[in-house]
C-alpha cells in the first residue's frame, strides 16, 4: 500500500501472519490465531501445537475486531531497544469473546481516558517508520 504523499512508500507489517489487512473500509482486521481442535484452547499469535495439550490438530483462527478492556498502563519510558515509537505510549490487555486476552499498544497514552470493561476495538496502524511505515494491531476506544 503507498502512502498517498510519496507513492514509494510501502506499508509493511511488523510480522507476517499476526493480523488480517481489510481490503475494503466495510471489512475489520481480525488478529490470526489457532484454535486446538483437542481441548478448544484460543492462543495468539498462531501455534502450531497447542501449549494446553500440546495436541498438533490446531486450526487457524481469526481473533476480534472487538473486546473489552481488562488492564492498562501509560509507558513514559523509552522502551527496550529495537522499540522506534512514540513515548508515552499506552499499553492495554484487551478480553476478546473469544476467551483469551490480548496485550498491544493503545491508540492513547492519557490514563484519565482508560476505564477497566471499556469496549476497545482493533486497528491496524502505522507503529513506526524505518524506510517505510511499519504497521501493527493497536487497541483504540470503541
Amino acid at each position: 500500500m503507498p502512502d498517498a504523499g510519496n507513492p514509494e512508500k510501502k506499508q509493511i507489517p511488523v510480522r507476517e501472519n499476526l493480523f488480517t489487512i481489510p481490503k475494503s473500509p466495510e471489512e475489520k482486521p481480525r488478529l490470526i490465531g489457532s484454535k486446538c481442535n483437542h481441548c478448544g484452547e484460543v492462543v495468539f499469535p498462531r501455534m502450531t501445537i497447542c501449549p494446553n495439550c500440546g495436541d498438533a490438530n490446531v486450526e487457524e483462527k481469526l481473533i476480534g475486531p472487538r473486546g473489552k478492556l481488562y488492564s492498562f498502563t501509560v509507558i513514559y519510558q523509552p522502551a527496550p531497544i529495537g522499540y522506534k515509537g512514540p513515548v508515552p505510549y499506552g499499553v492495554v490487555k484487551v478480553e476478546m469473546p473469544e476467551g483469551l486476552r490480548v496485550t498491544g499498544y493503545a491508540t492513547i497514552n492519557d490514563p484519565t481516558k482508560f476505564h477497566i470493561g471499556m469496549e476497545m476495538e482493533l486497528i491496524i496502524d502505522k507503529i513506526f517508520t524505518d524506510g517505510h511505515d511499519v504497521t501493527g494491531f493497536k487497541f483504540k476506544p470503541a
